[in-house]
């Protein structure tokens, strides 16, 4: 996010390459914590295939507003698509772990910043419980609108909310080795804020659907028939079929 990033995911290629291959062979692995950027940014890594019935993707936690210069936000940060929050705040993390159950849950505060300094709010929280099955598999609906083309698909059916939506359509029904169409959405996309003299986050994703999708003009084939498929990870970092 910020003008000189941390070394993870795209800005690194040993944690892209080597490390986070071998986090997705064991379970066990829920969450990847870093600093070096002073400020908050919380997302998730989405590992490959789930490989046991636990597999889950992980949490990309970069808690680094405990103290010195805040990195701020300027022309060339950039918003990276793994990353749905990031605050340049002052800002702490509590993690209480419950190994009875195999869970836990992470409570973000914010101090806000030398120039709206804040007393101390719950800035972003989140959890993951090893035990809770993914969501169900979703219906999608038959496609009605061709002018655009608008896919449809049932909302997320679990014991969790919707975290995001991945939505893929091919050329050749039932092969989605190369889908001309892979989109994943996120129920929220902070990055920036308002500036003074609230400096209140930017949600880029506000009032989003994930469970409906316009296909860009261009990008289906006249006269082909095209397949298409949906699903859902809920905020346990679970996806369904």
């Amino acid at each position: 996010m910020n003008m000189n990033p941390p070394c993870i995911t795209v800005n690194c290629d040993s944690l892209k390459l080597v490390f986070f291959p071998l986090f997705n062979a064991y379970y066990k692995v829920v969450q990847y914590s870093y600093g070096h950027a002073h400020n908050y940014e919380r997302g998730v890594w989405n590992m490959t295939q789930p490989q046991t019935s636990k597999q889950h993707d992980i949490t990309l936690l970069l808690s680094g507003g405990g103290g010195a210069e805040l990195s701020r936000y300027n022309t060339k940060s950039r918003n990276y698509p793994e990353i749905f929050i990031a605050v340049d705040d002052y800002s702490y993390a509590i993690v209480d772990v419950t190994v009875d159950d195999q869970s836990y849950k992470t409570e973000v505060y914010t101090l806000g910043k030398p120039e709206h300094p804040i007393d101390i709010e719950v800035l972003d929280s989140m959890h993951f419980r090893m035990n809770q099955p993914p969501p169900l598999k979703p219906e999608t609906y038959p496609v009605s609108n061709y002018n655009p083309v608008i896919i449809n698909s049932s909302p997320i059916s679990g014991p969790d909310s919707c975290m995001s939506s991945e939505v893929q359509v091919t050329a050749t029904p039932g092969n989605y080795t190369n889908p001309i169409v892979d989109t994943t959405r996120n129920w929220e996309n902070y990055f920036n804020n308002t500036g003074p003299p609230d400096f209140t986050p930017i949600n880029l994703n506000a009032g989003i659907n994930l469970y409906s999708l316009t296909i860009p003009d261009g990008k289906l084939n006249p006269g082909i028939v095209h397949g298409f498929r949906v699903r859902y990870r809920d905020m346990n970092f679970r996806w369904c079929e």
